[in-house]
């Protein structure tokens, strides 16, 4: 039991965004653009997405790539990269 609680533990905040899926909405407020926006991006494949029941969500690591992408694109090179938490918080 020690040993599955050690696992847990080394789990790194990296680790877990990987694992976290985002609904529309959290997606639109992370990027801070309308909400309608975020779908046409979603809906036209610029943002990937996966499909649960009815309903879709967007892989964290997903909006990571879209924001990368969008970056080299404006040259502005990289891109820090920061935790729901911190995004709470601002």
């Amino acid at each position: 039991m020690d040993n599955k609680n050690n696992k847990n533990s080394n789990f790194t905040t990296l680790d877990i965004n990987r694992l976290r899926l985002l609904s529309n909405n959290k997606t639109s407020k992370i990027l801070g653009i309308r909400f309608q926006y975020a779908i046409k991006l979603i809906m036209s494949g610029k943002i990937k997405f996966i499909k649960i029941g009815k309903g879709i969500k967007i892989p964290y690591m997903n909006l990571v790539k879209f924001i990368e992408e969008q970056a080299d694109t404006c040259n502005h090179g990289s891109v820090n990269i920061v935790s729901e938490e911190e995004i709470s918080k601002r």
